[in-house]
Parts: structure tokens; C-alpha cells; sequence
């Protein structure tokens, strides 16, 4: 019994030596009674110095996610138009078919447009007439809603040959004034309200297509192989296109005009000047070398009109001459030019 107290003593003294050892602290946090610091995740260190912000007690900057940059600067240079400037002011209709015609070539793959004018670009519609509109000018004229209001084609101002290929203008409903003259064109098409429409010398042309447009003056002249041509009249005919002048007939008229055999016709409605005096519409028909004018046939009758070269459309003289209107008592008229075969 004396000696299990002897072992008991020296046990009771080391439990208080290991109870007074665990109370002691590894970190001065202990003693100022701080809770001790979590242990962190390892995170990247950047390569650069940290910012001054940091010191000032503001929170760092955030890392953005890589974007790619511009090679050149923003807002240098304007996109590309797909029609580029000034052909976007145009009706694109009319400068589709006006350029269609421009870009057409001959057989020596000179452009129509580059006849025109030698400074043609198909890019610019500046280029695509030479000279102001007027007596001595050539090309193709735009008003100012961008629609096609004025053609005039004269060979005698083109500076490389002759204009070829169609002319399709038929949705050009702006156009107001043609004039084609001494061209190699084969076919005019066309679909507006005319003032004037004047087509001369044109020995390849085949087709004047004008059964949707009306036409108030109307020259069809030595164009040999024109065969057919219906004249839609609308209006009233004064000695002046502009409307100015006498007046001399208010018509809403169909005028259908045929040549069979050798020879051709000339349909002569052009306005009237202070040189040229009164204005009398009227047609002339001109028989080949050696072929004979047969006469002017009634198209659906067949019945024989006039035996004359040339016959007016209307006379309202006193003591009128043989005209159209009194010989078909209509103002719808078919009428052919025969010659002898």
C-alpha cells in the first residue's frame, strides 16, 4: 500500500506538467487573444511591381479577360459602299439599263460609254454624257431625283465609232426626250411619257418597241429595216414641245404603221420652229433603187388610201389636203407602205 502511493505521487505530477505545457502558446496571436490566420491558397504572383493603389488602402484591379485589338486605328477610313458614290443618288433601275447599254462592246471590245465619253467610268454617271444638255451635248442626263430624264445620242459627236448593241429603256419612266441619230443600235425599247422621240439614220436598227409609251412628236427617219412601228399619241400637239404656240390638234390617237416590199417609210412629226413655219405632221414613203411605191393600204380593209408619197395625218385647213383622218374617218389608224418585191 506504501508503495503504490509512492508511484501515484510522481504520476499526479507529470499529468500537471503536461496540462501546464499545453497551455502555453506557439504564436503571440494566442496572447493577445487573436484568432490564429487561416492558411491560404498558393496564387500566381504577377511579374510586374504591384500598384501604388495598393499602399492607399484601394482594392487592387481586377484582371480583364484578353481581347483581341484592332489592327488599325477605328474610324480612319469609311466602309465600302457596295454602289459607290455618286451612283447611289440614281434610281437603280434606270442606272442598271443605262449601263447596261454603256458597257455593251463593239467587235473590237470598245465600250459604247468610252464613245461617249473618253473619260467614261462606269462608277461615276458623271462621265456618261459629255456637255450640258442642250444642242451639242451626247450621252445620258439624270434629274434631280436620280431618274433618267434626257437621252441624246448624235454619231456625229461620238469620238470612237458608232454606238451598238440594244437600247432597253423600258423602265425609264422619267425619260421625256430621246434623240438617236447616225448609231448602229439594233433595238429601241421603250415605256414612258414623251415629249420628243426623234430616231434618224439608223440603217442596222430592226425594232422601235413604244407599244406601252405615248410620244406627242415623233421622227422616224432612214431607218431602212424598221418595218413595223405603232405611235401612241397622247396630248396636244402645239407648235412648240414645251406646249408654247399654236395649237394644232388635241389627240388621243393609235397610229399603227407597216412597209412591205422595197422600200421603207418616214414618219415626220417633229414640232414646228420660227424657221420651218406651220407644223404639219405627215408620212413619206421611200422606195429602194429600183422598186416602185405601190400606195398606202388600209391595214384591215386592205383597201387602197392614196397613191401619194406623202400624205398628212390631219389637215384642218379650209380646203384640206388628202390626210389620214379624213380618209379613215378614225383617229385609229393601220396603215401600210407597200412597194414592189
Amino acid at each position: 500500500r506504501i508503495m503504490k502511493k509512492r508511484y501515484l505521487l510522481p504520476c499526479i505530477m507529470l499529468i500537471i506538467c503536461m496540462m501546464l505545457t499545453a497551455c502555453t502558446t506557439p504564436s503571440q496571436n494566442i496572447s493577445n487573444n487573436t484568432s490564429p490566420a487561416t492558411e491560404q491558397p498558393a496564387t500566381e504572383q504577377p511579374t510586374t511591381a504591384p500598384s501604388q493603389n495598393i499602399s492607399n488602402n484601394t482594392p487592387p484591379a481586377t484582371e480583364q479577360p484578353a481581347t483581341e485589338q484592332p489592327t488599325t486605328a477605328p474610324d480612319t477610313e469609311a466602309p465600302e459602299s457596295s454602289t459607290p458614290e455618286p451612283n447611289s443618288e440614281l434610281d437603280y433601275f434606270d442606272r442598271d439599263m443605262v449601263l447596261a447599254f454603256l458597257e455593251t462592246e463593239d467587235e473590237n471590245g470598245v465600250k459604247n460609254g468610252e464613245k461617249i465619253n473618253p473619260a467614261y467610268n462606269p462608277l461615276d454617271y458623271n462621265t456618261w454624257h459629255f456637255g450640258s444638255r442642250g444642242q451639242n451635248c451626247n450621252g445620258f442626263y439624270f434629274n434631280g431625283d436620280g431618274r433618267l430624264s434626257y437621252v441624246a445620242l448624235r454619231g456625229v459627236l461620238n469620238y470612237s465609232g458608232k454606238l451598238v448593241g440594244e437600247l432597253n429603256l423600258e423602265t425609264c419612266y422619267r425619260l421625256h426626250y430621246l434623240f438617236v441619230e447616225s448609231q448602229n443600235i439594233e433595238s429601241i425599247k421603250l415605256s414612258s411619257e414623251f415629249d420628243i422621240l426623234k430616231v434618224i439614220d439608223c440603217p442596222e436598227l430592226l425594232v422601235i418597241s413604244a407599244e406601252e409609251a405615248s410620244v406627242r412628236y415623233c421622227t422616224i427617219e432612214n431607218c431602212p429595216n424598221v418595218k413595223w412601228f405603232m405611235w401612241n399619241v397622247d396630248g396636244t400637239l402645239t407648235e412648240f414641245w414645251d406646249g408654247t404656240g399654236r395649237d394644232y390638234y388635241t389627240l388621243d390617237s393609235e397610229i399603227e404603221i407597216r412597209s412591205e416590199g422595197g422600200g421603207r417609210f418616214d414618219l415626220l412629226v417633229d414640232d414646228g420652229d420660227e424657221y420651218t413655219g406651220d407644223f404639219v405632221p405627215y408620212l413619206r414613203a421611200v422606195p429602194d433603187e429600183g422598186h416602185e411605191f405601190l400606195g398606202w393600204y388600209h391595214n384591215n380593209t386592205g383597201e387602197l388610201l392614196s397613191t401619194d408619197l406623202e400624205v398628212r395625218f390631219f389637215d384642218d385647213s379650209d380646203e384640206p389636203s388628202p390626210n389620214f383622218y379624213d380618209l379613215t374617218d378614225s383617229l385609229f389608224m393601220f396603215i401600210t407602205a407597200r412597194f414592189s418585191e
